[in-house]
């Protein structure tokens, strides 16, 4: 086993990119070696999923090690792509600053944007000069085909609107949810009713758009609360030697209500 002093790796992104070079080297980890950028993006995903659970559980002390995490497979993909000399760190970074540099001209430039509207309008316009783009590229845009349904959902109305082409008040986006609703009620056939499911999952992200609140996130946030709740409810049939399984749906009703207000009296 070769020594390795921890002055070798200074605790920076420098350190960082020392040690995973060290771990794809002569003396490493053979299932570092093994790894290419393909099969490290899967776990890159699972990774900011992570992230993202840590910082709206507002648990600092996890968000901390999972951005760690994430770096670390920034790094990871970086090194690869030194090994296979597509680019550096270098590059990477003067690529990042420049870009940047360039999408707020308000501050670094003499162009005057007067609201916020007109900074989204002026970014968008310089994205579509960037990376070659073709000026009539539809307004929809591309997105990832990793990108959560609800997300993508919600950047599709989002460009839409740009357009002009969106409800021109909330009243009617609301209504919209109870008419698909009434559509599902008369779908016969099993497509017709996974047609209207799906646009009336549509409408309620655009109801959510609306509002200015992000659907994915209130979803997510939704299903943390949920299965917080539902452990909560079966430690408490144990505690009162009940087999939660086998309980009649009155009494889970009981202990989710109760549940419910042990919440409201933990906020006072």
């Amino acid at each position: 086993m070769v020594k390795v002093s921890q002055k070798q790796f200074p605790y920076n992104f420098t350190g960082l990119m020392s040690l995973i070079e060290f771990l794809l080297g002569p003396n490493g980890c053979p299932w570092d070696k093994k790894q290419t950028p393909i099969t490290l993006s899967p776990m890159l995903l699972e990774e900011s999923h992570e992230l993202t659970e840590a910082i709206e559980k507002n648990d600092m002390q996890n968000t901390m090690e999972e951005i760690g995490d994430v770096m670390l497979h920034l790094a990871f993909q970086i090194s690869l792509a030194k090994m296979s000399y597509s680019f550096d760190e270098d590059d990477m970074f003067k690529a990042l600053i420049e870009k940047y540099i360039k999408r707020h001209p308000h501050v670094f430039s003499d162009s005057e944007i007067s609201s916020e509207d007109e900074i989204k309008k002026t970014w968008d316009e310089i994205k579509k000069t960037e990376k070659g783009k073709p000026q009539d590229n539809s307004t929809l845009g591309e997105f990832p085909k990793s990108l959560p349904a609800l997300s993508t959902a919600q950047k599709l109305q989002k460009n839409a609107a740009k357009t002009g082409f969106d409800w021109d008040n909330i009243r009617d986006v609301k209504e919209k949810i109870f008419e698909e609703i009434e559509e599902i009620k008369f779908a016969k056939t099993n497509d017709d009713k996974l047609e209207e499911i799906g646009d009336l999952l549509f409408s309620v992200v655009n109801f959510s758009r609306h509002l200015s609140i992000d659907a994915e996130q209130a979803l997510r946030l939704s299903n943390m609360k949920f299965q917080k709740r539902f452990t909560q409810m079966e430690m408490l049939a144990i505690k009162k030697s009940q087999e939660f399984a086998k309980l009649p749906i009155i009494e889970k009703d009981k202990l989710w209500n109760e549940i419910k207000a042990q919440e409201k009296r933990s906020l006072h």
